[in-house]
């Protein structure tokens, strides 16, 4: 079954902040859309959980999450730019 994936409005203003500042635009924005995608399936076993969140890597980009079982919901909280 498909979970939604959903923005905080502080996470969706920090992806906003790094894809300005990225230096290939187009591969920050792939690799936001790959992870997002794989999200919308089983997102408990795609990332590593700590603590609280969990934590999911592309090549590029680093997204922090929480998922609501419940209600077939990921909320992503945070993400930054690697490299």
């Amino acid at each position: 079954m498909k979970y939604t994936v959903v923005w905080v409005p502080s996470a969706e203003h920090a992806l906003e902040l790094l894809w300005i500042a990225a230096p290939d635009q187009a591969a920050f924005s792939s690799a936001v859309n790959r992870i997002d995608r794989e999200l919308m399936t089983d997102p408990e076993t795609k990332g590593v959980f700590h603590e609280v969140f969990y934590i999911i890597r592309d090549f590029l980009v680093v997204e922090v999450y929480e998922v609501i079982p419940e209600d077939r919901l990921v909320r992503v909280v945070g993400v930054n730019r690697l490299a």
